[in-house]
């Protein structure tokens, strides 16, 4: 766990919480989480849920215009998929809000935690932390 647990002099501000959850995410085994996760129907969920958030907060119409821009710039028949990627995928990255980031890191982080809890303690845990149906049909 060293390589996952630097020590509180090398984390950079705000990561703590993402640290445990990463920390939590290897005792369970990436692979039965990345499972769990498929199989309950929760990987979707999240991915609908950014998806939905990033829509609402225009992320996704300043990202169409920034490659419009690029594709400009670059020249309409020049410009591959490729030099697309590499140039809008650092900025996507950068520019998605830090609420929207913090909010799925909170939903990941109780999912998390529910996983790691023995199967009877499991569902009182999902019915205490239950948001709006966002955990619905994970057992």
């Amino acid at each position: 766990f060293s390589s996952l647990s630097p020590s509180m002099e090398e984390r950079p501000p705000g990561t703590m919480r993402t640290l445990r959850g990463k920390e939590r995410a290897v005792g369970l085994g990436m692979a039965t989480i990345s499972q769990r996760l498929v199989e309950s129907g929760e990987k979707a969920r999240l991915k609908e849920l950014l998806r939905t958030k990033l829509i609402e907060c225009g992320w996704q119409d300043d990202l169409r215009s920034y490659c419009l821009e690029v594709i400009q710039r670059i020249g309409e028949d020049k410009v591959t998929l490729e030099d697309l990627v590499q140039e809008v995928t650092p900025r996507g990255r950068a520019t998605v809000p830090d609420a929207i980031k913090a909010e799925l890191l909170e939903r990941i982080n109780k999912l998390l935690l529910a996983m790691s809890q023995p199967r009877e303690d499991r569902m009182e845990h999902v019915l205490q932390n239950t948001d709006h149906g966002w955990m619905d049909g994970w057992m």
